[in-house]
């Protein structure tokens, strides 16, 4: 018996991009709301041991300890073109700008100018050499082979 997994299995496949792309957003989204809430979090326990310094008690180990507990952020001290090269090697090779550019904010990167999806446009497309545009898709970008 031959049996043809198309006819077995039926979907959209532009649906499920679309739910693939949602869920890599709201990962992004995550990343960047547990990024927050450990810089509050280290933020109050600095203000806790600057409290018991200036009260003459002994820091409390486990606020010291917690305070050097956080990650550097994922892309600290890469370059864009680095980090975008990063973030498309996690995705498989392609993905939308929105997707790199909440990726790499997420992950450290900082962007000096007031429209950071422009410059992240113009670093793709200045290193042609290792990204471009994927074909019949918009703002979508993979790496060169």
């Amino acid at each position: 018996m031959n049996i043809d997994l198309n006819d077995i299995v039926k979907f959209e496949t532009e649906k499920v991009k679309k739910a693939i792309a949602d869920l890599e957003q709201r990962i992004v989204q995550l990343d960047r709301e547990r990024s927050l809430v450990l810089d509050k979090a280290n933020l109050l326990r600095r203000l806790l041991k600057i409290n018991e310094s200036a009260n003459g008690n002994q820091p409390s180990t486990s606020a010291s300890k917690l305070v050097s507990q956080r990650k550097p952020p994922k892309f600290e001290g890469m370059t864009i073109k680095d980090a975008a090269i990063a973030v498309l090697k996690e995705q498989g090779g392609k993905a939308h700008g929105k997707v790199i550019l909440d990726a790499l904010v997420a992950g450290g990167v900082e962007f000096t100018g007031n429209t950071p999806m422009s410059s992240l446009t113009a670093t793709l497309i200045r290193a042609g050499d290792t990204f471009e545009r994927a074909e019949g898709e918009k703002n979508t970008w993979r790496l060169r082979n």
